[in-house]
């Protein structure tokens, strides 16, 4: 989707600086914010909605040469004023079938991806800050929201659709919002034996988190609360902060306090000896460095590694992304299902909200799968070398005309089986962990959403989200009129657990439902649906732990089947029940 940048105030660029905590003329000057590394201007000025926008902060180093593919590093100084006229996208994936199309990261997680008009480089770890006037001029400080974008790891971007002014108008002015980049693909998710000795697997989270750790030192010269802190993410955002929770095993200390988590998605990559790092070789020798390691790639230019991830990509299984989060050891040490079913995640969350879609999985389902032996042919790709994994997955999704309750198609079947594995089941590991209403230790606030107004697919709740009525939304209300008010109160849910912890407290009273905590059962209660009638309370029928149990026993079979379980951490499950705690850690290394 095309979207049109943000253009710059020009006529004030050459203004003089302005020090905060000083009166200045909103209409003849742009403030400066003085960082420790650089002055930023304010590149415009929302007069509407007395909102100032600051493009383009670096937040940490360039990732090249030495830096590619490692964790980021600390920005240099920079003496001349800024003005957010300078920043990349992170590159992207050029092309990827979804569906049985060729898509571009447009597609990926619904309306989530790069514009076209944002130039992409590997310079481009750059956030955006949103600040009312009163918090850039005030001493009060404003709780904040960190935006993490979807794009199924490949895509996306913290630019288009993603303006920070309907949340802070949503909030009274009391709100301060950042967006920020993180790097994709290759550049951000290699993982592997080899990246784990030589680089820095999941080098794209350790940027989230970088950014973060920025939030912490320098939001409150733009009036934002360090310590209000909220973090919000879709699909692979959603999924990013699920990996942010469970990070290192949960050991240090968050630097969020409470968080939205939408559609959490990820590809479940356990095996790092295996088949992430036959990935990693294959892009290897993608890039013509084939046995020469990461130097020969540090040192190869941008299009040959664009090129090498584009056929690294096209190779996946169909359905799959080639890249995303793996199991390194380390910042991911397993799946974080197992993560969270172990204990080991933050416990000082104060308050989530967990959504999903009604149809997450629609979109996803491979175009090749039309009949039940493609489902069998799909399966021993995902799970190269598990046949016993793949035999139990397909008896628990029967074809039609099996004994007991079978799908009326294949289709039908393989998207029961992604929406189980990818999507919905990662909504109730959260929201278990996070409400254990049986737990020695305090459990956080927990609220679940499923979100049903049409068209209910993956990733129209952003529009929701982000709907601005004079913004680059604004024309869908052509075709849904109700739109603008049903966003409305969407956002006062959000916006208020943003500020408070409670989504109720500044919710818009007619036009909402009152919204308790989530009840953790065999099926989740005091669910909000969000639906073309309004907002109701329902019984969600997706996130049973009848099938979600299942997955996280196929999950923690995965990683001990591998050897691949933190000693600490080795999740039981039926099917490998015969494996001792040393075989399942075998190869547990952390390097």
């Amino acid at each position: 989707m095309l979207l049109k940048r943000i253009t710059l105030l020009a006529s004030v660029a050459s203004s003089s600086p302005v020090q905060l905590g000083t009166p200045f003329d909103r209409r003849q000057v742009l403030p400066t914010v003085e960082l420790p590394y650089g002055t930023w201007r304010a590149s415009r000025y929302d007069s509407a909605n007395d909102i100032y926008t600051f493009k383009n902060i670096r937040f940490a180093a360039t990732p090249t040469g030495d830096l590619r593919f490692t964790a980021p590093a600390p920005p240099q100084p920079n003496s001349t004023i800024q003005d957010g006229s300078y920043g990349f996208s992170c590159i992207s994936s050029s092309t990827r079938r979804l569906g049985g199309s060729t898509n571009g990261p447009s597609r990926l997680g619904g309306l989530t991806g790069v514009p076209r008009v944002v130039p992409q480089g590997e310079d481009c770890l750059f956030l955006d800050v949103y600040a009312p006037s009163r918090a850039l001029n005030g001493t009060e400080k404003f709780s904040v929201v960190f935006w993490i974008y979807g794009g199924a790891y490949v895509g996306g971007s913290k630019d288009g659709i993603y303006d920070g002014t309907p949340l802070i108008k949503s909030a009274g002015g009391n709100l301060v919002f950042v967006a920020a980049n993180y790097r994709l693909a290759a550049y951000g998710f290699l993982g592997g034996s080899t990246m784990e000795r030589d680089g820095t697997p999941n080098a794209g989270f350790y940027d989230q988190q970088f950014a973060l750790q920025w939030v912490q030192d320098h939001i409150s010269k733009f009036g934002g609360d360090p310590n209000n802190v909220s973090v919000w993410g879709e699909s692979a955002g959603g999924g990013s902060i699920m990996h942010q929770l469970t990070a290192n095993g949960g050991n240090g200390k968050a630097l969020f306090k409470r968080a939205v988590i939408q559609s959490p998605a990820f590809q479940t990559l356990h095996d790092r000896q295996g088949q992430i790092e036959t990935t990693y070789k294959a892009f290897e020798e993608a890039a013509g460095c084939a046995g020469r390691g990461l130097t020969c790639l540090r040192n190869a230019n941008t299009s040959t590694i664009n090129s090498a991830q584009s056929i690294v990509m096209q190779n996946a299984v169909e359905g799959t992304f080639g890249f995303g989060p793996v199991a390194d050891g380390k910042f991911v040490r397993q799946l974080p299902a197992l993560e969270l079913a172990s204990g080991n995640f933050f416990k000082d969350m104060e308050s989530l909200i967990v959504s999903h879609v009604f149809d997450e999985a629609s979109m996803f389902v491979p175009a090749g799968i039309s009949q039940d032996r493609d489902i069998d042919t799909f399966l021993t790709s995902v799970f190269p070398g598990l046949d016993i994994i793949r035999d139990v997955v397909l008896r628990r999704y029967p074809p039609s005309g099996s004994a007991g309750v079978g799908y009326p198609d294949a289709r039908g079947r393989i998207q029961a089986l992604i929406r189980d594995s990818t999507f919905v089941c990662n909504v109730r590991f959260i929201s278990a962990a996070y409400a254990c209403q049986n737990c020695t230790t305090p459990s956080s606030s927990v609220y679940n959403v499923q979100y049903s107004r049409s068209p209910g697919t993956h990733g129209s709740d952003v529009l929701a989200t982000f709907f601005n009525p004079s913004g680059e939304l604004s024309r869908l209300s052509t075709l849904d009129p109700s739109l603008a008010s049903f966003a409305a109160s969407y956002q006062s849910y959000l916006t208020s657990h943003a500020m408070t912890g409670d989504p109720n407290t500044y919710r818009l009273p007619n036009s909402t439902a009152s919204w308790p905590e989530v009840t953790v059962e065999p099926t989740l209660r005091n669910v909000l649906d969000a639906g073309n009638p309004g907002f109701s309370l329902i019984s969600d029928n997706q996130t049973t732990a009848d099938v979600c149990d299942f997955w996280l026993d196929i999950q923690a079979a995965m990683t001990s089947l591998g050897g691949y379980a933190p000693p600490d951490s080795v999740v039981e499950n039926p099917f490998t029940n015969i494996i001792s705690v040393a075989d399942a850690s075998a190869n547990f290394v952390i390097v």
